[in-house]
């Protein structure tokens, strides 16, 4: 009786044994479904927001680096003085490069425009319509009659507001910090494009 005793006990701990690894098996189990449920639920919306960010970040930089072309060419305009009794191939040389430098400002000015479209999702109405704005204006300044050095001095002038206004490289820590300073911008930057673009100046420079 006393071995019959001891064979029971055993097959009772062999019982509990075989239960306690069946619960850590389905424990075990129903975590990783879970785990890969929630991986599987949340993925596709983490992947979506990385590409909104990138998207985001893509856009923004495309706007600042076509700004970026426009001041730099537009202080090209602005500089470049053609001396005067210079000799007609001599002159060529400068009227050559003036238009060049135009051509790229309207290049990139069309290049802006198509930026614009892609940023339109990420940033707000009113930077849009300073955006839109200010390539109008400068469509305009450049098919003026104005001289070279007045089309400069004019997108010169306009373009480092409105590129405060949207934000630029460095700037993401300080941005909505700066509430009231891009609010100022924005109205001077208003101011400027709402001036007429068109009005005929001396052409004879060019």
């Amino acid at each position: 009786m006393a071995g019959d005793r001891a064979r029971d006990k055993t097959d009772d701990d062999g019982s509990v044994l075989d239960v306690t690894l069946a619960n850590v098996a389905v424990s075990a189990l129903t975590s990783a479904v879970v785990a890969l449920g929630v991986e599987w639920l949340a993925k596709p919306r983490l992947e979506a927001r990385k590409e909104r960010l990138l998207h985001r970040h893509r856009a923004s930089a495309d706007v600042r680096r076509q700004l970026d072309t426009i001041l730099f060419d537009a202080g090209k305009l602005l500089h470049i003085r053609m001396p005067a009794g210079l000799k007609e191939d001599q002159r060529a040389i400068y009227v050559r490069e003036l238009r060049e430098t135009s051509d790229e400002i309207l290049t990139a000015t069309r290049a802006l425009e198509d930026a614009q479209l892609d940023v339109m999702s990420v940033t707000s109405d009113h930077n849009i319509e300073l955006l839109a704005s200010y390539v109008g204006f400068v469509r305009g300044v450049m098919r003026s009659e104005r001289t070279w050095t007045e089309k400069g001095d004019m997108i010169w002038t306009c373009t480092p507001i409105v590129m405060d206004v949207l934000g630029g490289r460095g700037q993401s820590a300080l941005y909505w910090m700066r509430r009231g300073y891009r609010a100022r911008r924005h109205r001077q930057a208003t101011a400027l494009l709402r001036g007429d673009p068109g009005e005929p100046g001396d052409h004879t420079a060019e």
